[in-house]
């Protein structure tokens, strides 16, 4: 057994569940390591004491903690007090993420709830979270991904031991009363992780947004039905900072921003293309933008989706060249077939592929995949579209056909028919 190669080792202990991993880790040396590099490969942090608690036992362990390659903050939070035992979810009114079994219990319930909110606000005006989070990430040398959730993990500590007669927490961003946020919600997760990233010095990959939208079961949320706030680019010179040296390493980005509102102006103030120009190694990014209007998430269908979709690319990405990228998505954002065609120039040399979804141009898409094509891509060799849009719409009882169509034809004369013979186009 002290011959078998690492990469058998490692192909046989993961064909175990969790259970019997556990098992074998703790009946051999020689399965020790490897056990604890398949078991510990995710810890979890957050505003909550108890996550923290084990965040930090974690990072202290001197095996354990050179195992871990991702974090994930789980952004849950108390936001208001609970004075009544008729709890209902302020998300929908319908579904109750906690209930009082028995009569009996309703005021300790209560009691717990409410001294987890004491104690949340105790951790953020102390900075306490920030500290744990950002010593941990100093003691996790080979962490390498940084993933955001705004719903409740069943593997998280905090969740695993929260009563379940207790209503419990919710992705709702945090709306604090002080600070460049004042009055307005914002993401708390996504400065704090930032923060604790630059502070430690921690070299991180990729970064990724998991949020599921609010008003879907939590076990049952898409991924990407929400977003990051503009609120969170709303910062000050040395959080700026912060942001850019949390993301100078990354390679690979999936950033997801609810652009709603009167919010908008937020992202036109250029911190976003800061930030995301600091990536200077990035080699995959998928920048969405979930647009919403009066509080009603717009869908492909929607006939007034071309007054929606209103962020402007070069407000998001700015006029910055990533020398080493090989992969983008646009999702939900306004261009120009100049802007565009500009944006693929730079990147030329090196993109293999191009994923353009919900994309309102001013112009036509058929001579803005005219001109991507002769810009004679060498590596490009894979294009998907969807649902684009034009400024002069068609009429709405052929708007769907037509999308569809132009979707299939972008990709096809992008690619065109003298690349080689692996190039094809997708239409999802």
């Amino acid at each position: 057994m002290e011959r078998l190669p690492a990469e058998l080792m490692y192909e046989v202990l993961g064909q175990l569940s969790t259970r019997d991993m556990k098992s074998t880790r703790l009946a051999s040396e020689i399965f020790h390591p490897v056990a604890n590099q398949l078991l510990f490969r995710r810890v979890y942090a957050s505003i909550h004491l108890k996550d923290l608690e084990v965040l930090s036992a974690i990072s202290a362990h001197p095996t354990i903690r050179l195992a871990i390659r991702e974090v994930v903050h789980i952004g849950v939070y108390f936001h208001y007090p609970i004075v009544t035992p008729e709890y209902i979810d302020p998300i929908d009114q319908s579904l109750y993420y906690g209930e009082f079994q028995q009569k009996d219990e309703t005021y300790d319930c209560l009691d717990y709830y409410n001294a987890r909110l004491q104690e949340q606000e105790k951790t953020r005006k102390s900075g306490y979270d920030l500290a744990t989070i950002s010593a941990a990430l100093a003691e996790m040398p080979n962490v390498r991904s940084v993933v955001l959730v705004n719903q409740w993990r069943n593997t998280a500590p905090f969740f695993r031991s929260y009563p379940g007669s207790t209503a419990r927490p919710f992705g709702v961003p945090l709306r604090i009363e002080e600070g460049p946020h004042a009055g307005k919600p914002f993401d708390y997760g996504f400065e704090i992780m930032c923060k604790a990233v630059s502070i430690s010095g921690r070299q991180i990959e990729n970064f990724d947004i998991q949020y599921g939208g609010h008003n879907l079961n939590r076990h049952d949320a898409i991924v990407e039905n929400w977003g990051v706030l503009p609120t969170s680019f709303l910062c000050t010179p040395c959080d700026l900072q912060h942001y850019c040296n949390a993301f100078r390493h990354l390679r690979k980005i999936r950033l997801v921003i609810h652009n709603a509102g009167k919010q908008r102006h937020i992202l036109e103030s250029g911190n976003l293309p800061e930030i995301l120009a600091a990536a200077t190694e990035m080699k995959y990014m998928r920048i969405v933008m979930k647009n919403e209007r009066d509080g009603h998430e717009y869908t492909p269908e929607d006939e007034v989706v071309h007054n929606w979709v209103d962020m402007p690319l070069s407000k998001v990405l700015g006029t910055h060249t990533w020398p080493h990228l090989q992969g983008v998505s646009l999702i939900g954002m306004r261009t120009t077939s100049e802007e565009l065609v500009e944006f693929v120039r730079r990147h030329s040399s090196t993109l293999n592929f191009i994923d353009l979804k919900i994309m309102s141009l001013e112009g036509s898409w058929a001579g803005a995949a005219l001109r991507l094509r002769h810009l004679r891509c060498p590596a490009l060799n894979l294009v998907t579209c969807a649902n684009l849009l034009e400024t002069q719409k068609p009429q709405p009882q052929t708007r769907g056909l037509r999308d569809k169509l132009h979707s299939r034809e972008v990709a096809k004369c992008i690619l065109g028919h003298d690349y080689n013979s692996s190039s094809y186009w997708l239409m999802r």
